[in-house]
């Protein structure tokens, strides 16, 4: 049996709109175990011709049959794996893959059959052996002389058993000598292995050495030589060819991901220049997004670490008193709230998630020092010391606090704490030792508004009620839960920075039940919300919907409301979206940089290594072989440039945390620390991570698509 048998083949390739006839009614046996020369002038066909009996080209008109199979009617996963087991290919430019040595160069086909390691480690040795480069397997091609690259490039032709070895002016680029002695060992290993060789050639040494030799001139085969012994018998042994069964797929695993991986770590290697460069845009940019990321965060944690301090992660309210009642907490006071933050604590699905639960009393007045004729508006808050002290200490993130308790524990009732800039506008800086204070000048008897009679003789009856000599005695004016105006005398026992301006220059905390007298008097006392702060952030939607159940059945008759702290405070959820937005912008920024930088460094690879692909395709590797190749590279790239970030990252992060860098944010009376979280975000770092490793796989994908896509024929002829 023959194994290639041409039947009415025809090829035209098309220039432009032109067709160009290359190979025209081409009828051929080739025999087997023959050693059968290809001969003819440039632009006869030659080449064309050793395509279609490589399955490397398909031809337009005719049948071309190989080892017993109709190579038009095969698929190309299925020609990859035709090629893959049954031929092999010799190279004018031996097409060794530069990367490998020469054992690897000889394994590499071996792997796509699937061939256990033991077996490939003796075959690919003997080989080896075979063609007298035993000393030099772990030597690149670059390491080794022309004819040395051609015997690598024999022995892997010859490395699967092929029925067939196929080679395109093996002798080309070498010497006569060089090439006369390549000849001779072709020779040897066709006769040893029992292969048929076709060449194709110029060179009178092959033809001289060929049992069979075809001549082509203008497409057409015009002569057709076959050697006989004397006897008129055949010069080729005729053994049967191996069978070869269609439905059996090769294993293609490439070597295992492993070795892919490897070959694709050795591809990038080869630029390293390309390669540290793309490294470097993906690592600066990797480092960008995780430090501002990081400082996003922990604004964020911050921004919430505080809201949940100071309001709780959730509050019951009367039902419109956030939106309409801030200014009149008589008319949407809770009456019953001791039954509730009983009900609340004594719940056995709220309980394990509860660290406090704590009534508060907001309130509005005027307060004044009436020995310097100072006054102003103030938000008063009646608390429970001890237990907001509780809430100031919550920090689920570990991050830096500002919250600084309040010292009204063991104080007497009429203690308060105000604001530093409560403290400035009533001019008791001095009197209260506040640091970076400037207090006016003080006020004369001319500059001073008298209050109305009756404001002034109910702070009288306050104040006689008082040791004199006390500096730090403030009267407040607050209208009571009858209508009436009501005024307290209160010793200031602290000021504190609040933080936020707005809040630092109206603020004053008293004891829940002073707060209480001041608005109800002796009626039954009421609170304007129940705070209830929780161990974690994440318990919220659990929390909120048990309280909805709660309230729903044992105070149905309640008109109440459950309001998170991103409600209650605003600037957070504003806050929140601004760093997200401006994060999201930085983010995708820096993923169109790395996908066009990855893009274009797998674009130059591709166009650079073009005979490289058609090389692997012609060797066996299939169309998914050469893209899962570069997207490995693609992957690689992404893997190293996120590590190498997250170390940067990470390092940039610490300098930032314990360099002291401070910033004084837009409308607050003191500057925050600058903080970064990297490491201890992992939600952030893992989608980051994520991130640029799809991106890095996106980018690749294109050039690989591209790389995969490419005819191996064209691939071949690059230069």
């Amino acid at each position: 049996m023959h194994p290639v048998i041409l039947s009415q083949v025809h090829k035209t390739y098309q220039l432009d709109s032109v067709g160009v006839p290359a190979l025209t009614d081409i009828n051929l046996e080739v025999r087997a175990n023959c050693f059968t020369v290809i001969s003819g002038p440039s632009g006869s066909g030659k080449t064309t011709l050793l395509n279609l009996i490589g399955c490397i080209d398909q031809a337009d008109q005719g049948d071309v049959m190989v080892a017993g199979q109709h190579a038009q009617q095969m698929s190309d996963d299925d020609l990859s794996d035709f090629r893959a087991r049954h031929l092999g290919f010799i190279f004018q430019n031996f097409n060794l893959l530069p990367v490998l040595t020469a054992y690897e160069n000889v394994e590499y086909p071996l792997l796509l059959t699937g061939m256990p390691e033991a077996q490939r480690r003796e075959r690919v040795l003997a080989l080896l052996d075979a063609v007298g480069l035993s000393d030099r397997a772990h030597s690149r091609p670059g390491q080794l002389s022309g004819g040395q690259r051609q015997r690598v490039a024999i022995a892997r032709a010859l490395a699967t058993a092929p029925q067939l070895v196929l080679a395109d002016e093996p002798t080309a680029n070498l010497d006569s000598e060089t090439g006369a002695a390549i000849i001779a060992l072709m020779r040897r290993m066709q006769r040893e292995h029992q292969v048929s060789f076709v060449f194709s050639s110029h060179d009178p040494q092959v033809q001289a050495a060929a049992d069979d030799a075809v001549l082509l001139h203008d497409g057409r085969i015009t002569r057709v030589e076959r050697k006989m012994q004397t006897d008129g018998v055949s010069a080729c042994a005729a053994p049967g060819p191996l069978p070869y069964a269609s439905s059996h797929r090769s294993a293609q695993h490439g070597g295992t991901l492993v070795r892919t991986l490897s070959l694709a770590s050795r591809n990038l290697l080869r630029n390293r220049r390309r390669s540290l460069t793309t490294l470097l845009a993906m690592t600066i940019g990797m480092v960008a997004i995780l430090i501002f990321g990081g400082y996003s965060s922990s604004t964020k944690y911050g921004l919430q670490t505080g809201s949940v301090q100071q309001f709780g992660h959730l509050q019951i309210q009367r039902q419109n008193y956030f939106s309409d009642g801030g200014d009149n907490p008589s008319a949407y006071g809770i009456g019953n709230y001791q039954r509730m933050v009983d009900a609340i604590k004594r719940d056995p699905v709220l309980a394990p998630m509860l660290a406090v639960v704590t009534p508060s009393l907001q309130l509005g007045g005027v307060a004044g020092n009436y020995q310097t004729g100072d006054s102003r508006s103030v938000m008063a808050s009646g608390v429970v010391a001890e237990e907001l002290n509780q809430m100031l200490s919550w920090n689920d993130y570990a991050l830096t606090s500002y919250a600084q308790p309040l010292p009204l524990i063991g104080t007497p009732e009429n203690a308060v704490v105000i604001g530093n800039g409560v403290a400035r506008k009533l001019g008791l800086c001095r009197a209260l030792q506040v640091a970076d204070c400037r207090q006016g000048p003080a006020k004369t008897a001319a500059d001073t508004q008298s209050a109305p009679d009756d404001i002034t003789a109910l702070s009288a009856l306050e104040r006689s009620a008082l040791p004199p000599g006390n500096e730090t005695r403030i009267e407040m004016l607050s209208a009571s839960a009858f209508g009436a105006p009501n005024v307290v005398s209160l010793s200031v026992v602290k000021a504190q920075n609040m933080g936020l301006k707005a809040i630092d220059d109206v603020y004053i905390a008293m004891h829940l039940s002073q707060a209480q007298k001041l608005i109800y008097g002796s009626a039954p006392p009421q609170v304007t919300g129940i705070a209830v702060q929780l161990q974690h952030t994440d318990q919220m939607p659990a929390a909120r919907e048990r309280l909805t159940q709660l309230l729903a059945t044992d105070f149905k008759d309640e008109a109440l409301e459950v309001l998170d702290f991103g409600t209650l405070y605003p600037m957070y959820g504003q806050s929140v979206a601004f760093m997200d937005s401006v994060f999201g912008f930085i983010a995708v920024l820096i993923g169109v940089i790395v996908l066009f930088t990855i893009g274009n460094t797998m674009s130059t690879a591709v166009v650079e290594r073009t005979v490289e692909i058609g090389t692997l395709r012609a060797i066996g590797l299939r169309r998914a072989g050469i893209r899962r190749l570069f997207v490995c590279e693609g992957v690689l790239l992404g893997v190293l440039g996120a590590a190498l970030g997250v170390l940067c990252a990470a390092l940039a992060a610490y300098a930032i945390n314990h360099s002291g860098l401070s910033y004084t944010p837009p409308g607050y009376v003191y500057a925050y620390l600058v903080q970064v979280r990297v490491l201890e975000d992992m939600g952030l770092l893992l989608g980051s991570v994520l991130g640029l490793v799809v991106v890095a796989v996106f980018s690749a994908w294109w050039p690989a698509t591209r790389a995969s896509k490419l005819l191996i024929v064209d691939a071949l002829r690059h230069a």
